[in-house]
C-alpha cells in the first residue's frame, strides 16, 4: 500500500515541493549524496573541458555541486534551479558564494540576467540528474524550446529507452535522442548509469547517462 501511495505522489509537484514534511532530512541525505562515487563523473567532465559556466535543472540540495567544486580548482559559474525552496536553502547555506546562484524561478530573463552578469552568453555544461523522467514528454520539449540555445553540452541521467518504450509500476523510459534531435543536440556518448536501484530489470536496461553536444 505504502509502495502504490509512493508510486503515485512521485510524479506530484506538490510531493518535491513537501517532501522535507515527510522525510525531515531528505535534503541533508540528498545532500551528503555528493561524496558518492557516481557524482564523480560531472567534475571529470568540467576537469576534460575544462568548462565553467554550469546549469543544473533540478539541483535539489547540491549533491552534484559538492562533488564539482571540492575538485575543481578554477572559479565556477553555477545556476542551480529545484521546485523545492527547502531544498534550496539548505543549498544556499552549504555552497555561499558571489559565483553560485540558487532558484525555485527559472525564466529566459533569469536565465539571461545571470549570464550577463557572469559576462558569460550560454552555460558550458547542462546537467539533469534523475529529474527529466518526472516531466511527460510535452513538458521536455517545451523546456527545451525555451532553453535550447543556452546550453553547450548536456549531460541526462535518466530513463533511455531509443528502441521501445517501457516502464514497471511508477517510471516510464524516453527517447532522449528523439526528443533533443529536433533542439539541434547530438548525442555524443550513451553509457550505462551508474545510479542502479535494486535488481529491477527495467532499471538495468533503462538506467543511461547520455552526453549531448548543441551543434546548431
Amino acid at each position: 500500500m505504502l509502495k502504490t501511495l509512493k508510486n503515485f505522489l512521485i510524479y506530484k509537484k506538490f510531493y518535491w515541493k513537501l517532501r522535507h514534511l515527510i522525510s525531515p532530512k531528505v535534503w541533508s541525505t540528498y545532500y551528503s549524496d555528493g561524496e558518492s562515487k557516481r557524482r564523480d563523473f560531472y567534475y571529470k567532465f568540467i576537469q576534460k573541458n575544462q568548462l565553467k559556466t554550469i546549469f543544473e535543472f533540478g539541483c535539489a540540495s547540491g549533491p552534484n555541486l559538492f562533488s564539482i567544486e571540492k575538485n575543481i580548482p578554477w572559479n565556477l559559474f553555477y545556476f542551480g534551479y529545484d521546485i523545492s525552496s527547502k531544498a534550496i536553502e539548505f543549498a544556499e547555506k552549504k555552497s555561499q558564494k558571489d559565483s553560485y546562484f540558487f532558484t525555485t524561478k527559472i525564466s529566459p530573463k533569469i536565465i539571461t540576467t545571470k549570464l550577463d552578469n557572469w559576462k558569460a552568453k550560454k552555460f558550458d555544461l547542462a546537467i539533469y540528474d534523475r529529474v527529466l523522467y518526472l516531466l511527460s514528454e510535452n513538458e521536455i520539449k517545451k523546456h527545451f524550446e525555451k532553453y535550447k540555445d543556452y546550453m553547450t553540452y548536456l549531460i541526462i541521467d535518466d530513463f533511455h529507452n531509443s528502441e521501445t518504450k517501457e516502464k514497471n509500476e511508477a517510471y516510464f523510459s524516453k527517447n532522449y535522442e528523439m526528443i533533443l534531435l529536433k533542439f539541434g543536440f547530438q548525442l555524443k556518448k550513451n553509457d550505462p548509469s551508474e545510479y542502479i536501484v535494486g535488481n529491477d530489470k527495467f532499471f538495468i536496461r533503462n538506467s543511461r547517462r547520455l552526453i549531448f553536444k548543441k551543434e546548431t
